[in-house]
C-alpha cells in the first residue's frame, strides 16, 4: 500500500475507535494524529517512506540547534559548569525513548517488511510508546495494526510472526494500483463518516 494510503486507513480505524467513547474534540485530534504515526510507523524501515521523511527532517533540525547552542557557548565563553537545566528524569520515559529508538535503529538494519511489519514489532513498539504517552499508545496501536492488515493484503505480503522468514500474503491488492487508490479514497470517505457522526 502506499504512504496516503496507509494514512487513510489508519486515521479511519482510529476514528472508528475513538467513536465508541465520545471523545472530546482534543482527544478526538490526538488520537487520529497518534493513529496516523503508528499507520506510518512500520514503513521506518524504507528510506523513501514518509515516516523515514519525516524523521530526517527532525533530525536536520535538532543537528541545527545543538550547533548553533554549541556556538553560542563557544563564542560566549560559557563553561559547562556554568549551564543549569531545569529537568527532573523521568525514568519511564526514558526508557520509553530508549525501546523506540531501539525499534527504529533495529528496523533500518532489516529489510522491508519483517520485523517493524511483525507482532514482534508491534508489541516492542507499542511498549515503548506506552511508557511515553501512557495509554493514549492504543491508538498508536490501532494504526499500527491497521498498517501491518493492509500489507498483508497486498502481493508482497509481511514477515508477520519475524523473525521466522515466511511471509504473510492474501494477494488481493498491488501496491500503487488502482485498487489501493480506492481502498484510500474510501477509507477517507469513512473517516469523514465517522467522524460527523461521532460529532
Amino acid at each position: 500500500m502506499t504512504g496516503k494510503t496507509h494514512m487513510t486507513i489508519g486515521v479511519a480505524a482510529s476514528a472508528a475507535f475513538l467513536s465508541t467513547s465520545h471523545p472530546t474534540p482534543q482527544k478526538f485530534i490526538i488520537g487520529l494524529s497518534l493513529g496516523m504515526i503508528g499507520a506510518l510507523m512500520p514503513d521506518i524501515d524504507i528510506k523513501t517512506s514518509k515516516i523515514s521523511s519525516f524523521g530526517r527532517t527532525v533530525f536536520a533540525y535538532i543537528f541545527v540547534i545543538l550547533a548553533i547552542a554549541g556556538f553560542v557557548v563557544y563564542k560566549g565563553n560559557i563553561h559547562f559548569s556554568q549551564i543549569k537545566f531545569n529537568y527532573k528524569p523521568n525514568s519511564m520515559i526514558e526508557y520509553g525513548i530508549i525501546v523506540v529508538a531501539s525499534c527504529v535503529a533495529f528496523s533500518k538494519l532489516t529489510k522491508h517488511r519483517s520485523f517493524s511489519h511483525s507482532i514482534l514489532g508491534l508489541i516492542l513498539f507499542y511498549i515503548g510508546f506506552r511508557m511515553l504517552i501512557g495509554e493514549m499508545s492504543s491508538y498508536f496501536a490501532i494504526g499500527f495494526i491497521s498498517h501491518i492488515l493492509a500489507d498483508l493484503i497486498t502481493n508482497n505480503g509481511v514477515e508477520l510472526m519475524y523473525p521466522m522468514k515466511s511471509k504473510v500474503t492474501l494477494k488481493l491488492v498491488k501496491s500503487g494500483s488502482k485498487l489501493d487508490h480506492i481502498i484510500g479514497i474510501a477509507s477517507f470517505v469513512l473517516f469523514v463518516y465517522i467522524t460527523i457522526k461521532t460529532f
